[in-house]
Formats: C-alpha cells, sequence, structure tokens
C-alpha cells in the first residue's frame, strides 16, 4: 500500500494496488465520462430510445415539474436575465430546426396580424369584468397580471372579436399552445387531474 493523490478529486488516499490513480469506483466513473463525453452521449441516446424509458422520462419530468413549480418559474428567470438563455435561443435558431421554428413563428404572426377584428378599451375593460380577477383556464387569481387568450387559436382560424378571447394567467397562455380552450381544459382535467370549476360564457 501506498498514499497517493486521486486524479480526479485530488484528494489524498490509500492505494492497495500500484496501479490505482483513483481513490474511489466513483471517482473512477467519472473520470471516464469526463473522459469520453461523445460515448456517453451514445450510450444516453440508446438507453432513453429503449421501449418505456421515453415514457417514465416525461411522467417523471412532468410530475416533478408540477410538484416544483415555484422552483421551475425562479430557474427559468434566472435563467434568461443572466443572458445564457438569450445566447442559447441565437444558437437554437441558427440550426435547421431553428429556422423552421421561425418560419412557423413569421407565419402565425402574420395570420394573427391579418386576423379580422380588433378589440378597444371598453372591450377589454368587459372582460376583464367577466373574468372577475380569475384566470379563465386554471381558475386561480390573476395577481394584476394577465394575458388576452384566443379561444380558437390564431393559427387555426381563430380572429380577434370579444367573443373569441378570454382573460387567462400568463402560465395558462404559454401552455395552452395552439390548442383549442376546450382541448386545453380537457388537458388540465385529465392529465393534471386538475379540478375545473364552472366557466361563465360557451366554450368554442
Amino acid at each position: 500500500m501506498q498514499n497517493k493523490e486521486c486524479q480526479y478529486c485530488y484528494q489524498p488516499f490509500t492505494a492497495r494496488r500500484s496501479d490505482n490513480i483513483y481513490c474511489s469506483r466513483y471517482c473512477k466513473d467519472r473520470a471516464w465520462r469526463k473522459a469520453n463525453p461523445k460515448r456517453i452521449r451514445v450510450l444516453d441516446k440508446r438507453y432513453r430510445e429503449k421501449p418505456g424509458v421515453k415514457l417514465r422520462s416525461a411522467e417523471y419530468n412532468k410530475a416533478w415539474k408540477k410538484a416544483n413549480s415555484v422552483r421551475v418559474r425562479e430557474n427559468s428567470r434566472e435563467y434568461y436575465s443572466s443572458g445564457r438563455g438569450k445566447a442559447a435561443n441565437e444558437r437554437y435558431f441558427n440550426t435547421p430546426k431553428g429556422k423552421e421554428a421561425l418560419r412557423k413563428n413569421w407565419r402565425i404572426a402574420g395570420l394573427r396580424k391579418r386576423a379580422a377584428g380588433k378589440l378597444d378599451q371598453n372591450q377589454i375593460v368587459s372582460l376583464l369584468e367577466q373574468a372577475k380577477g380569475v384566470c379563465y383556464y386554471c381558475q386561480k387569481p390573476l395577481n394584476e397580471t394577465y394575458h388576452l387568450d384566443h379561444r380558437i387559436p390564431v393559427s387555426r382560424g381563430g380572429k380577434s372579436t370579444v367573443e373569441n378571447m378570454v382573460v387567462s394567467c400568463p402560465h395558462c397562455n404559454r401552455s395552452k399552445g395552439a390548442r383549442t380552450d376546450t382541448e386545453f381544459i380537457t388537458l388540465l382535467e385529465s392529465d393534471f387531474n386538475f379540478p375545473i370549476p364552472q366557466r361563465e360564457g360557451p366554450a368554442a
């Protein structure tokens, strides 16, 4: 036995063999992973493609985000305020997939610009009064922050008229995506087991 310094964590340890350079199996594994990043990516991808693994991972991620919603929002806010989010977006939009996403966003922006109808101040006030201070989808208090959302999305032919607009919280508006209000409410009630109180007005 001889005293050595671990080549990964640099802590002193007693080696049982002359060729031991790591103090533990953990350090040996971490050093190998650090030295073989491409191999790790291949193995991880192969594992994730196994039947059932992708589904279990998605279910775990969804449950974890639901249980740690405050932490997720704080991490996201910190990520974008630090400038890393903007840099990552710039890298992404320079890839073929990112450029396709940009073209889709431009198409939706064009549809939104051409959408018939425009709300005036009185109609917005009327919508806010009808909302009674809660989000149309999750029925949680708006806390002085709200979005005007299309029941039928512009990308699916919806118009910017008072009949097609509701008041929602920012989280629900971002999560709804290109779904109709009925589709999103069904998602909240089924996938998230979210009890939704009765709403005023017909759903589109």
